[in-house]
């Protein structure tokens, strides 16, 4: 809830009111966060989180007012250094993980609908409801493990014989607090502003955020996140997101999406002759949950669609990774878990060095040619309209956080 309380705040700013500027075609406003999360004394969990607000339209049709506005949210999230305490149950995130979420969200004032006001009024009519339709994509990151490829097909085969793993949530492993940071055009890093500090008993956050009327908005193009860990491996997961369409480390990148570095290192390996697997698990849903699983040949290599009724969630992976600095195919495994995850198992040779390269994102299929589209019209806006939609996510974040813990 720390970071739900957070987001709500940075989106509710008035600051996000923008105007068309240079910068980005598709991305209107953005922000960032990363922080602790804080329950019964205990840090069990760290965090960063992005958003981009890319499209965002109004109309006035016979009275009726609508804005809708489509977001991006990337999460990275990791264990904190205390275990979560029995006396709360089970810790809702106890492996590192990387979720991105598609919202639509539609603000539609009718002034013919009316309701009831309790009062001597009796009714009150053209009160603004909320229309969210939104799909969750999860990858959480469960162990490493090595094992006898005995019938030879180079990726993990459920019952071939496991000699050593890891377990990611093992408290052997200290992760690092998640970081976000922002990329130029060239992909160099460069600092994101923060504009909030805090520290509270549900624990500190950072945050910030730009939009089309700053001037600096023009200066950055994507952001990144990074999550490590260390202990009897090393872990570290970084991910990039750009504000437009373009090619990057050979992946064609759109705002919906997420290209993730993936390394692993020192693993001790038990026998020369084995292979190494990462065991992932994938869950996505929507309002009526995500049941159309398909695997899929790509041009980047292979891939799992998830499709829900106007979205469609990817997570694709490349063909081959860098096993101590030579290419080696990368075999992945896909074993059903229940109608709304998978396991997914990443096969590599024995090496003290693998890096890997897997891509996330969400499709929209409304929109033209499944691209996101630009934000039109956007200085037409009203404050009020602009201030309410801007927080809509913090209503996006507790449907999100309430329905994960549903499952």
């Amino acid at each position: 809830m720390a970071l739900t309380a957070a987001l709500f705040v940075t989106l509710a700013s008035p600051a996000f009111v923008s105007a068309q500027a240079a910068g980005s075609s598709s991305v209107i406003q953005f922000w960032y966060v990363s922080g602790t999360s804080i329950i019964g004394g205990s840090q069990v969990w760290t965090y960063a989180g992005t958003n981009l607000t890319m499209n965002s339209t109004f109309s006035d049709r016979d009275g009726v007012k609508t804005q809708e506005i489509t977001e991006f949210h990337v999460h990275a999230v990791v264990p904190g250094k205390d275990p979560f305490p029995l006396a709360n149950g089970t810790n809702q995130y106890p492996l590192p993980q990387v979720t991105v979420y598609y919202d639509t969200s539609q603000v539609i004032q009718d002034p013919n609908q009316c309701v009831s006001a309790n009062n001597s009024v009796g009714f009150v009519c053209g009160v603004p409801h909320v229309d969210l339709q939104h799909q969750v994509l999860e990858i959480r990151l469960v162990r490493l493990l090595e094992f006898s490829d005995t019938n030879g097909d180079k990726g993990y085969a459920d019952g071939e014989p496991i000699l050593s793993q890891v377990n990611l949530d093992h408290r052997s492993m200290q992760y690092a607090i998640p970081s976000v940071f922002g990329l130029d055009d060239s992909a160099a890093r460069i600092n994101l502003p923060i504009r909030h500090n805090s520290s509270a008993s549900y624990g500190d956050s950072s945050d910030g955020w730009l939009g089309q009327n700053e001037a600096a908005f023009g200066s950055f193009d994507g952001m990144g996140f990074t999550l490590s860990g260390s202990g009897p491996v090393s872990l570290a997961v970084t991910g990039y997101q750009w504000f437009d369409s373009r090619s990057f480390q050979g992946t064609n990148m759109t705002p919906g999406r997420v290209k993730i570095d993936l390394s692993i290192g020192s693993y001790p390996f038990q026998s020369l002759n084995s292979r190494l697997a990462v065991e992932l698990n994938v869950t996505s849903f929507s309002q009526q949950s995500s049941t159309d699983w398909s695997v899929l040949p790509s041009t980047y290599g292979e891939g799992l669609g998830i499709d829900a009724s106007n979205t469609t969630a990817v997570f694709a992976w490349a063909s081959t990774a860098l096993a101590d600095n030579v290419s080696a195919q990368v075999v992945g495994t896909v074993l059903p878990v229940d109608s709304l995850s998978r396991s997914v198992y990443f096969s590599y040779p024995y090496a003290a060095s693998i890096q890997h390269d897997p891509v996330l994102g969400i499709t929209d299929k409304r929109l033209t040619g499944g691209q996101v589209l630009g934000p039109p019209g956007v200085a037409s806006f009203a404050w009020a309209w602009i201030a309410f939609g801007g927080a809509l996510f913090g209503t996006g974040a507790v449907i999100y956080f309430v329905e994960r813990r549903k499952r």
